[in-house]
């Protein structure tokens, strides 16, 4: 019998990284492969979150009203739906913008409260030339509001959210906490998985 001091915790993925860093493809690479391994992943992307219940229309990136949805999203998954997927078994990999480096700490908080394994994956900003690149190969599945690099005001974003990354998390070290470089979204989803499962 599992004794509460032996049992396993129930665990949490959160990836973070710039605009189109390729946060929700590992996340997405990382659901296929813990579901491989007998585990219930269940994907939460903080942009097809925030579509799907307050559609497309919630203004240009970093704009007052865009940042504005993007918090209230954010409380919405951080209170309600990662709690559901523990409570019933799941495993939640949560791609969102956690903004600033306070998040990883609030998470790490909650993650205690949950009595949860956390695991906080961090991708490395991708060049300006890549992200265009993404961009013009979008899926439909793909919810971003990046699209259009030509616009001075998607450009500053994006430049904006990997100077954040850079800034949160350039003296965060913590053995929760893994920074990936760009490569291949297969090495990449390797390299997740190896730190997820270890």
């Amino acid at each position: 019998m599992l004794t509460k001091k032996n049992k396993k915790r129930p665990l949490q993925i959160h990836i973070d990284g710039a605009k189109r860093a390729g946060k929700t493809t590992l996340g997405k690479g990382l659901r296929i492969e813990l579901t491989k391994r007998g585990m219930r992943a269940v994907l939460i992307d903080m942009d097809e979150v925030r579509t799907k219940i307050f559609g497309k229309k919630t203004g240009l990136p970093d704009s007052k009203e865009s940042l504005h949805y993007r918090d209230i999203v954010a409380r919405i998954i951080c209170a309600l739906i990662v709690p559901l997927i523990l409570s019933a078994g799941g495993v939640p990999i949560v791609v969102m913008d956690h903004r600033r480096k306070q998040m990883f700490l609030d998470i790490l908080k909650v993650s205690n409260e949950l009595e949860t394994s956390l695991k906080f994956i961090v991708l490395q900003s991708p060049s300006l030339e890549e992200v265009t690149r993404r961009a013009h190969r979008k899926k439909e599945d793909d919810f971003s509001d990046m699209t259009d690099f030509s616009e001075p005001k998607i450009l500053r974003s994006f430049l904006n959210s990997v100077a954040r990354v850079q800034h949160t998390y350039r003296d965060t070290a913590h053995h929760k906490l893994l920074q990936i470089s760009q490569s291949t979204p297969e090495d990449m989803v390797a390299r997740a998985l190896q730190f997820i499962l270890n």
